[in-house]
C-alpha cells in the first residue's frame, strides 16, 4: 500500500534514511545527514513542509523536495509564486515503477492547486523542475514529460495557476583582468 505524507519533525529521519539509502557509512554521510536535517528544520519553522514522503506498506520509500523560488537566494529574478522541485528520487530500485513518484508529484500538484503553506496560502503559478544526471531509475528529463511538465528555458515547469514565464537570466561577460583565469 502506497501513502504519501508531509515532512514533519518526527518523520525527517525518513527522509535522511531515503537520501543515504545505499551510501556507505562513515564520517562524510553523517556530516552530510546533519547538515540536511539543519537544513530541514529551518525550512520547516520558516515556510512548513518542503518534502513530501512516499511509504510503501509503511516503509519510507523515496521523496520529493521543494521550496518557493523565493526561498532560493542563490539566484537572481525569482519569480513569486513559483515552486521549485529540487528532485524527486526513488532509493529502491526493486520498488521503481510502481507509482511513489507520480504519488508525490501529484500530491504536490493537488496542494499548489489549494494554496500550499509553503506559499503562505497563495496558490502556485506554476512548478519548475530542473533535470539533473542521474544512473538510477528514470531520469527526471524523461518522468517530467509523463507527468505533464513542458520544456521551458533550460527547465520543466507545469502551469497551475498561472502562466509560466522563463526566468530573467543576466549573461555573464568575463572582464578583461580575468582572460586565462578561473573565476
Amino acid at each position: 500500500m502506497l501513502e504519501v505524507k508531509d515532512l514533519t519533525l518526527e518523520n525527517l529521519d525518513d527522509v535522511l534514511e531515503i537520501c543515504s539509502f545505499n551510501r556507505p557509512a562513515g564520517e562524510i554521510i553523517d556530516k552530510g545527514r546533519e547538515f540536511r536535517a539543519k537544513w530541514l528544520t529551518n525550512m520547516l519553522e520558516r515556510y512548513g513542509s518542503c518534502t513530501k514522503i512516499a511509504y510503501f506498506n509503511e516503509k519510507p520509500v523515496a521523496q520529493i523536495l521543494y521550496y518557493p523560488e523565493e526561498a532560493m537566494q542563490y539566484i537572481r529574478n525569482r519569480r513569486k509564486d513559483v515552486i521549485h522541485i529540487q528532485c524527486v528520487y526513488n532509493a529502491f530500485q526493486e520498488l521503481q515503477g510502481l507509482g511513489a513518484g507520480a504519488a508525490l508529484v501529484n500530491e504536490l500538484i493537488a496542494d499548489c492547486k489549494e494554496g500550499p503553506e509553503i506559499l503562505e496560502g497563495r496558490t502556485c503559478n506554476f512548478l519548475v523542475g530542473y533535470p539533473f544526471p542521474s544512473t538510477e531509475g528514470i531520469t527526471l528529463d524523461k518522468f517530467y514529460p509523463k507527468m505533464g511538465f513542458k520544456q521551458g528555458q533550460d527547465e520543466f515547469y507545469l502551469e497551475i495557476a498561472g502562466k509560466y514565464s522563463p526566468r530573467k537570466t543576466s549573461k555573464y561577460t568575463p572582464l578583461p583582468e580575468d582572460k586565462n583565469s578561473v573565476v
